[in-house]
């Protein structure tokens, strides 16, 4: 028994596909030559509508394989050989992190709901309000332990050669610790 088929699935697909500014055909692409050798392509446009329409609320790329009966290798494969197909799936697995985070940013505003803003901060800054385990230390206080180690080498050390050389040494272990900057915060 295979998966149930719904009346009139591609119609509501569509209509709240562009209602989440989702760019789904209602028709077949005429903008692709129609080669006659060859299998058929696996997701048609139909089936690639549904797939961003199911990322747009939130559901992953199983759950849309499974739905359009194909596998994730398939959505995989055919983004890397239609890049515009490829932007659309980003757009919409975007597109419910926008929405989560705007109700997440809304909740905040309200006192009562200061436990929103809490876990936003936690999120986004793991390093200054995560929670840390007992015993842990971070990465600037490792950082501040180094500084003091060096300064107790520069004045137990009485060949200033070693002092630098040691001190650099110290100095890249630091730098290594700090973690990359990110570009990309949402």
């Amino acid at each position: 028994m295979g998966r149930p088929r719904l009346a009139g699935r591609r119609e509501n697909w569509i209509k709240f596909a562009r209602k989440g500014s989702i760019v789904v055909p209602s028709k077949p692409s005429e903008k692709k030559p129609k080669s006659k050798a060859g299998r058929p392509p696996t997701l048609d446009d139909i089936k690639r509508g549904e797939i961003c329409a199911i990322l747009a609320v939130g559901g992953s790329r199983t759950t849309a394989a499974r739905y359009v009966g194909c596998s994730t290798s398939t959505i995989r494969n055919t983004a890397e050989r239609d890049p515009e197909f490829a932007e659309q799936l980003d757009q919409a697995e975007s597109r419910h992190e926008v929405g989560y985070l705007q109700n997440i940013r809304a909740a905040s505003q309200k006192e009562q709901y200061w436990r929103a803003a809490a876990w936003a901060l936690e999120r986004h800054y793991p390093d200054r309000y995560g929670p840390r385990r007992a015993g842990t230390i971070s990465v600037e206080q490792i950082t501040q332990l180094l500084s003091q180690f060096a300064e107790i080498v520069v004045q137990e050390l009485p060949n200033p050669d070693d002092q630098q050389r040691i001190i650099i040494r110290l100095e890249a272990l630091s730098a290594a610790l700090q973690p990359a900057p990110e570009t990309n915060r949402a």
